[in-house]
């Protein structure tokens, strides 16, 4: 791509970060509650169509009391901006691209949200599977790589099968939201290759797994503990996103 549209594709990222944050503090509530919209200490309205409120949100505090609310300042807007940029750099296609920045911004508010309150918030894995989806279905039928795009939704559906087995096998130990989080992190792997597929997944299990054995050396957990492992496989397929 020209050095032009990279840039578009970064300010892009910038603006998705910025939009990726009132998500995250909004779906950063326990199973079953109702997305949040005020101070978890001083529990004044912080979401709603003003602009003050906004302003809050991007700002990481409350407007009220001060507390520190959300995502620290920046952090996700720099994150997506480079993510993009190096996404744009990679893929050679428009569509490709759009469709591998959609899945990094998802990626971003469920990694976010699953180390906030450990879970994968449905509206987040779905709303991933179908962007992308329908981004490299565009991607498929415009460069026309039909092939291309019935692997990667072969791929999606086998990772789901795959996590699966694991989330029986392992009688809790992988959630069932990481599983239907693994349809997008499939698909858009499997665009690539077979290898891709394989490798991000592998990548994403195998830093996890380091970083649980850290933690129990640690003494920070035990062997049963769970801990966030939505960040680990979004991690390994923007890796092998990136990578090409």
């Amino acid at each position: 791509m020209s050095p032009g549209v990279i840039t578009v594709f970064a300010i892009i990222g910038v603006l998705a970060g910025m939009g990726v944050r009132p998500i995250v503090f909004a779906l950063s509530v326990p199973t079953g509650q109702p997305p949040r919209t005020s101070c978890p200490r001083c529990h004044a309205l912080v979401l709603r169509r003003e602009r003050r409120a906004v302003v809050a949100v991007l700002v990481g505090r409350c407007r009220f009391c001060r507390t520190r609310i959300g995502v620290p300042p920046a952090m996700v807007e720099v994150v997506l901006g480079v993510v993009f940029t190096l996404l744009a750099c990679r893929q050679s296609g428009v569509w490709v691209a759009l469709a591998c920045c959609w899945l990094a911004a998802q990626g971003a508010a469920v990694a976010l949200v699953d180390i906030a309150v450990r879970r994968v918030p449905n509206v987040l894995a779905v709303s991933a599977y179908a962007g992308v989806v329908a981004l490299l279905a565009v991607a498929g039928v415009v460069e026309h790589h039909p092939a291309t795009l019935l692997r990667a939704a072969l791929a999606g559906i086998g990772l789901v099968a795959f996590y699966g087995l694991i989330a029986v096998a392992s009688r809790g130990g992988l959630g069932m939201g990481d599983v239907k989080l693994a349809a997008s992190l499939g698909t858009g792997m499997g665009w690539i290759s077979v290898t891709a597929v394989v490798g991000g997944t592998l990548l994403g299990l195998f830093v996890a797994a380091i970083y649980g054995l850290a933690a129990i050396v640690a003494s920070r957990s035990r062997w049963r503990a769970q801990f966030a492992l939505g960040p680990f496989l979004v991690a390994g397929a923007l890796v092998v996103l990136v990578i090409g």
